[in-house]
């Protein structure tokens, strides 16, 4: 939140997420991406890779949807969409309908991390597909239930219809303890790599730049955002209550 309220829009990966062609052009993904999340109310995912096709209700336990003031059975259909690959612009419907509840929940922790949550033991494989699959998806699962009221459980608006994205698997941990010291340094070449594929997310900060076409993106880390129409809050605008 504090970042969309500083950059105006922010495409969200997580670490280890790379393009899955690398050969395409970012500018234009990104316009492409833009223009989409923009038409429906300044939010863009893609669906969850692993598990894939399988819906909310499979992968939220049941007593976060109470929270939502909703019911598990609206999301019987609801296709899962990847919070680790995000776009959101800072409109009001984001803030109000998506981030606001989002935060709330993952500030609660009943809501985030109900009695009987976990995200081990995991069958992927009951029938009908919607039943609980005994795994819990954090704030994957409160990402998708705020979607889902935002959007009154039709994910048309807002999830692409496939990923460009995949995702690189980190080195095996033996591997890392093979990898000799840096000589005449107090830092080795494991703890380097262990930072690296320490699993933390990352986040690109995009916003539109003036300067140049209203096609351009450049990373942005200034306080002041660029408003596209009067969609965009500004900075002042913006609190969650």
């Amino acid at each position: 939140q504090e970042l969309l309220v500083r950059a105006g829009a922010v495409l969200w990966l997580d670490a280890g997420v790379r393009l899955a062609d690398e050969s395409q052009d970012t500018t234009d993904l990104m316009v492409d991406w833009s223009e989409m999340a923009l038409k429906s109310e300044g939010v863009l995912t893609w669906p969850l890779p692993n598990p894939a096709l399988l819906p909310s209700a499979a992968l939220t336990h049941p007593n976060m949807f109470t929270f939502f003031n909703t019911k598990k059975h609206n999301y019987d259909f609801q296709q899962m969409g990847d919070a680790g690959t995000l776009m959101v612009y800072n409109t009001a419907g984001v803030h109000h309908h998506l981030m606001k509840p989002w935060v709330s929940c993952a500030l609660t922790h009943n809501c985030i991390s109900p009695i009987g949550a976990q995200d081990t033991g995991c069958r992927y494989d009951k029938k009908p597909l919607f039943r609980y699959s005994g795994c819990h998806h954090y704030d994957a699962s409160a990402f998708n239930v705020a979607l889902g009221v935002m959007f009154s459980y039709d994910t048309r608006p807002y999830l692409a219809a496939s990923s460009p994205f995949t995702r690189v698997s980190r080195k095996p941990q033996q591997e890392l303890d093979e990898m000799p010291g840096e000589e005449g340094t107090n830092t080795s070449i494991r703890e380097i790599s262990s930072r690296k594929y320490s699993g933390k997310r990352t986040v690109k900060i995009v916003s539109l730049d003036s300067s140049r076409s209203s096609s351009s993106f450049r990373l942005n880390h200034q306080n002041a955002m660029t408003n596209i129409g009067n969609r965009v809050l500004a900075k002042d605008d913006v609190k969650l209550e």
